[in-house]
């Protein structure tokens, strides 16, 4: 095939040599046989890589020692085989690691074809080593998973090529997509998230180091699964404020605010710049929300024989709550002439003056009512008497 320079005679080669183990199978435990057999196999790949750029070859020959592997697995595999397996699936993925390394080095690019190898190749090894070690060797795992990250961010460095830009970000993707990966093995539901938080802060702070736009697109992506994880699960809290669940939310609100700084420092417009906008507002976001659980959570464990029924109690500390901070975000957004502030503080003022209108004066007494007016109007007047000084110009600066 290699003297023919014909893929097609390369494939009927491939398709003998595979379909051997199947036609000679006595349906008895043959690991070290097997294995053996398509290790030396799939060694022939990395002479024919080296000679020829085919691009269906590698691709197929990985798709039919996956089969065999997972079928020996799924009918032999027990843990008293647990060394050698993972010594021959460890030189399974380096066969079918270097063999897209080699052909990105001869061409400097790597087809779909290829790209999709490395792809199947390293999910595969983590899944096999997810099988293996995950429930009673988890360290293991997690070294091993962090291995592979470094592995595939020691090619990426490799494949310096202008050609090989786009293998080049697919291995650095794949080196963090196991670093972020490790953080679930050791670690669990409010500590990922808060892990992912500050990884995601040290990818854009080295993005805007490197310089290196991708790595800062990888923080905000990180970000995303942070603010969904934040809203989807439940964090027990049996204190207020010192407890995970403020400190999970106060680590994400000072990531994205550190980040949002950096973009600001280093002057980042366009979507990018947009996107690094949307941080501020979900910073200010998931404080308001954090504090706000902290307030609801406090005042539902009152006692029961208050002036005031628990539920109006949350319901009105919310609504102080609110106010205080949208006022805060105002008088701040007009001292540092920050529009974004100004107006996410206007906005959060007017939901807090319609829940109080709409909803908590209608279930106080007479006497509350009147107090809560009074508090209201004190800080709606500060509040306009603030803007109205800095925003309208004096007598001195009309006659100038």
């Amino acid at each position: 095939a290699v003297g023919r320079d014909s893929q097609r005679i390369a494939i009927l080669a491939l398709a003998g040599g595979f379909l051997t183990p199947a036609l000679l199978s006595t349906g008895k435990d043959a690991q070290i046989i097997l294995f053996s057999y398509l290790a030396v196999l799939n060694g022939g790949l990395l002479f024919v890589a080296w000679k020829r750029q085919w691009r269906v070859v590698a691709l197929s020959a990985l798709l039919a020692t996956l089969g065999y592997y997972w079928t020996w697995e799924n009918e032999f595999y027990s843990p008293e085989k647990l060394l050698t397996t993972l010594g021959f699936a460890a030189l399974f993925f380096a066969e079918f690691a270097a063999i897209p390394v080699i052909q990105a080095r001869r061409s400097g690019a790597l087809h779909w074809e290829q790209l999709l190898l490395v792809l199947v190749n390293a999910s595969s090894a983590l899944f096999a080593l997810h099988e293996m070690l995950y429930d009673d060797h988890r360290w293991t795992l997690t070294f091993a998973v962090l291995v592979l990250s470094a592995a595939h961010l020691a090619v990426a460095r490799l494949l310096r090529d202008k050609k090989a830009s786009t293998a080049r970000l697919v291995f650095a993707g794949l080196a963090l997509t196991f670093v972020t990966l490790a953080i679930p093995i050791r670690l669990e539901g409010k500590w990922i998230t808060m892990a992912w938080a500050l990884e995601g802060a040290v990818l854009i702070w080295s993005g805007f180091k490197a310089p290196a736009r991708e790595l800062r697109w990888a923080g905000l992506l990180l970000y995303g699964v942070v603010m969904l994880r934040l809203m989807s699960i439940e964090i027990p809290a049996d204190r207020f404020l010192i407890n995970p669940r403020f400190f999970a939310f106060a680590i994400a609100v000072a990531c994205f605010a550190f980040s949002l700084w950096l973009s600001r420092v280093n002057r980042i417009e366009g979507l990018e710049g947009n996107l690094f906008g949307f941080l501020g507002i979900a910073a200010n976001g998931f404080a308001i929300a954090a504090l706000s659980l902290e307030v609801w959570d406090y005042l539902g464990r009152m006692p029961s024989d208050t002036a005031l029924d628990k539920d109006l109690a949350q319901q009105l500390g919310l609504s102080l709550l609110w106010t205080l901070y949208a006022t805060f975000l105002i008088l701040t957004g007009v001292r540092k002439a920050s529009p974004p502030l100004r107006w996410q503080g206007l906005v959060l003022l007017g939901l807090a003056v319609g829940k109080v209108f709409l909803y908590d004066l209608s279930s106080l007494e007479k006497v509350y009512r009147i107090i809560s007016f009074v508090v209201l109007g004190l800080l709606l007047l500060i509040v306009s008497f603030y803007y109205q000084r800095r925003f309208t110009p004096s007598e001195k600066e009309k006659s100038s």
